[in-house]
């Protein structure tokens, strides 16, 4: 009596390391998803962003799936909203 069986041993250590691995791994990268969308929701004209293909630009027009990045003066492109991968602050 007053020792644990290897197979509840086992079990302990399993649910140890499943912990450990939600906590690492897969809770940061879901506030990380919850950051960049609320940020997307946010985006509005005249804020500069960067696209996940390195585009650095100025939200002319926002739709509901895809923004008007203006890129240089009188260029344009539409940019889907998921590809903006952060705000630029000034």
């Amino acid at each position: 009596m007053g020792s644990i069986s290897q197979d509840t041993l086992n079990i302990i250590l399993l649910v140890v390391m499943v912990a450990a691995f939600y906590l690492i791994i897969i809770r940061p990268q879901q506030m990380r998803q919850k950051q960049h969308t609320e940020m997307v929701r946010s985006l509005a004209a005249g804020d500069r962003v960067i696209t996940a293909g390195g585009l650095l630009g100025t939200v002319t027009e926002v739709g509901e799936d895809e923004v008007l990045l203006e890129i240089a003066p009188g260029v344009e492109v539409r940019v889907v909203k998921d590809a903006v991968n952060r705000k630029v602050e000034e």
